[in-house]
Order: structure tokens, then sequence, then C-alpha cells
């Protein structure tokens, strides 16, 4: 009796502008971004298909709970990511350039470690943005590495460059088109998420999100003071 799959209702396009846009956040629109945010996403669709956990047999433990951290950067390099988890060799061969031979031994064993986790907690992981492609991160590891998954949005990515909507007003009127044009978004795959996520060979009976009340530093109003005065003198 575990839940297939849940997601709370996601954001339009329009209501993401207009949260990068005001300050006083109408009462509508606060409801539904305040449940996106302590909502988890939650998918148990591995375990339905079967999936059982590794247990990995460590020497001297014996068989284990093996837990893997790793932030990957919003999924940049998702591609090479998978292939850590799935598939050595052909990691290896992305990185021919990158790793010495000297420590490919060392590399493989690290490998073998993340293809024997059984729970991953992974930050940093995009949905909706087209810096990765508007992938959805989280779902592609999941089916990539049969793993159960909750997902949980840590913060929206309301900044005018991530939307499409800088203007650009500052910049040289030749400049100004190209760059308008190089931040064009679809509007149709955009959903701005922004969070951490966790994988599971193990179902998942049940995800909460616990957001921090107290913060360190608002983003938010940092980025609403625009360009300073020495930025645009560069």
């Amino acid at each position: 009796d575990f839940v297939r799959y849940q997601e709370p209702p996601l954001l339009s396009y329009a209501e993401l502008v207009e949260l990068g846009t005001i300050d006083e956040i109408r009462p509508g629109l606060k409801e539904k971004m305040t449940t996106l945010l302590r909502t988890p996403f939650l998918s148990n669709e591995a375990h339905y298909a079967g999936a059982q956990p590794i247990l990995p047999d460590v020497p001297g433990l014996g068989p284990s709970l093996r837990v893997v951290m790793w932030n990957i950067e919003r999924g940049l390099r998702l591609d090479e990511v998978k292939l850590a988890f799935t598939d050595a060799d052909a990691f290896l061969q992305t990185r021919d350039d990158e790793i010495p031979g000297t420590v490919v031994s060392q590399v493989k064993e690290e490998l073998e470690v993340l293809q024997t986790a059984d729970i991953l907690v992974l930050q940093e992981l995009d949905w909706g943005m087209k810096r990765t492609g508007y992938r959805e991160v989280v779902r592609e590891l999941g089916a990539a590495l049969k793993m159960n998954w909750a997902y949980a949005v840590e913060f929206l990515e309301v900044d005018p460059i991530d939307l499409g909507t800088e203007k650009f007003d500052e910049m040289p009127e030749e400049e100004r088109a190209q760059l308008r044009k190089d931040i064009e978004v679809d509007k149709d795959l955009y959903r701005g998420l922004h969070g951490t996520a966790i994988l599971s060979r193990y179902p998942i009976r049940e995800a909460r999100v616990i957001p921090l009340l107290v913060q360190g530093y608002d983003w938010y109003r940092g980025e609403k003071r625009g360009v300073s005065p020495i930025e645009s003198a560069k």
C-alpha cells in the first residue's frame, strides 16, 4: 500500500513571471506556491516494477545499507551522472581526458560504491529549467536507476534571466537584441523548480518537506535590487 505517484500542482509560466516581478504575492498564488514548496513529489513506480535493494556485503559488517550523498549541480551533466550509477566502463570512456591512469582503479572503486547504494540523497536538481534542457532530473534518474524517489522543491527560479524576461536596458543597443534572444525560454516547458531528492531501492512509505523558517540570506530581495553601479560600470 504505497503511493504510486503524486505531485503538487505546478505553477504556470505566467504565475512564475508574476512571482518574479511583484513584492506582495496575492493570496491565491501564495497558497499555490506554498503547497508546491511544502508538498513532496513521490514515486514508487520502481517498487511496483519489482525493484529490490542490493544490500552490499561489506567486509567486517556483512549485508549493509549503503547511503550516498552527492551534489549533482542541477543535472548539467546528467547523462554522465547516469553512467556513473549504471555503467562504470562507459563513464570512464567519457572522461578519458580528465582521469589520469594512475587513479583509474580508485575511480572504479568509487563507482562501485555509487552503484551499490540503496539510498541516494542528491542536491541541486532542476525540474523544467532551460539550462538543463527542461529535463525532470529526478524522474530521469529514477527511471534509469530503477529506484523510487521523493523530490522537494527548495526554491523557484524566478530571476528575469532564467525566465527570459530580462530586457538588458543597461546594455548597448547592438548587444541587447542578441542577449534577449539568448535567454528566450519555452514557456510551455519552463517549470522553474530547483530542489533536493532522495532515491531509494526500498519503497517510500512517507515523505515530508520541512522548510527552514529562518534563512541566512534572502536571495529574492537581493536580486530585486537590480544591477549595482559597479556592475553597470563594467
